[in-house]
């Protein structure tokens, strides 16, 4: 049997009610196209779930014949389970596909057909948020709704290549051969790798304007102030690109215009129940290289206000502004 062109691949950790409604979704589209059962294959790598995850995975066997189900023997965190799944792939081509995440009906068949010409290295997409309950419309793809650039710079400084999981697809030889495992940012792993590949890709480069994706919105990842973390790791990962070979003055600007925001994601961080310890403030400090004496001295007063105080503050503004 041939291998698959196109591997849909669903990280997952005990979010088997989200799975399912996600798994449902794709059936949709071999519903609506019969011809993507032969050519599409579905990976699922669950971190060692302890609700009932696999028996859900396992009910859709007959609806999905090209499914693979892997699980981890005990759960070996988020950057961990991206290489396990794209490494269960059998397709020439993956797709990240968040387990609470929906391929907008007519996406997936526009993004098979596009890496059926076996012309690119890498798709990009846009996507809209998913709220529960709504109904997602049928999306009809044009000529204009994909943006194909030769150039990796234009076409991450253009912002078409951004760091949500489910809008990236790319070559998986080329994937491989670039991702190393010893050397990654926590929780970016996926992204790292991504950007390497539309560097290293000799190949044009497409991005779908068309939302193709209905991503969904819980946040939960955000608990404990995550996001302050992700946002600081986020300009550590810009000063990475620039080994990668992306523009270093470009990527420069974009650390110096991106570190301004760290007071605003130090708030947020703060309301999600970021413990402030030395620790905490020694890592933003450490990696926080462009911010001003100025911000410096905000964020440290900022850092040491008790939780409740901003949790309170936030609340009472949000109340004022539903007046």
């Amino acid at each position: 049997m041939s291998s698959p062109l196109l591997s849909i691949c669903i990280p997952t950790y005990n979010r088997s009610h989200y799975l399912k409604r996600c798994l449902e979704s794709i059936v949709e589209h071999f519903a609506q196209s019969p011809q993507l059962k032969t050519s599409v294959e579905v990976v699922v790598s669950d971190n060692c779930s302890t609700d009932d995850t696999e028996s859900i995975v396992r009910s859709f066997a007959e609806q999905i014949p090209l499914l693979v189900y892997h699980k981890n023997a005990q759960n070996v965190g988020f950057d961990r389970n991206i290489e396990s799944v794209v490494k269960a792939a059998h397709g020439t081509f993956c797709w990240y596909l968040g387990d609470d995440d929906l391929i907008i009906p007519g996406g997936l068949l526009a993004v098979h057909d596009k890496f059926a010409t076996d012309t690119y290295d890498l798709i990009t997409m846009n996507s809209a948020p998913l709220w529960e309950g709504q109904t997602i419309e049928t999306q009809t793809y044009t000529h204009e709704s994909f943006v194909e650039l030769q150039d990796h710079n234009e076409f991450y400084f253009r912002v078409y290549c951004q760091g949500g999981v489910s809008v990236l697809a790319f070559r998986r030889e080329l994937w491989l051969r670039v991702m190393t495992i010893d050397d990654y940012l926590e929780h970016w792993l996926y992204f790292e790798t991504v950007l390497k590949v539309l560097a290293q890709s000799k190949k044009p480069k497409v991005f779908v304007t068309t939302s193709v994706l209905a991503t969904g919105q819980d946040c939960r990842w955000a608990e404990n102030g995550t996001e302050l973390f992700t946002f600081v790791n986020s300009i550590v990962l810009l000063e990475k690109m620039k080994g990668y070979g992306f523009d270093k003055g470009r990527l420069e600007k974009e650390i110096e215009r991106n570190s301004r925001y760290l007071v605003l994601m130090l708030l947020r961080a703060k309301g999600h129940g970021l413990p402030y310890n030395i620790k905490n403030l020694t890592f933003i400090y450490r990696h926080m290289k462009n911010i001003t004496p100025f911000q410096t001295l905000v964020a440290a007063v900022i850092y040491f206000i008790p939780n409740p105080i901003i949790i309170w503050v936030r609340d009472f503004r949000k109340s004022l502004i539903k007046v």
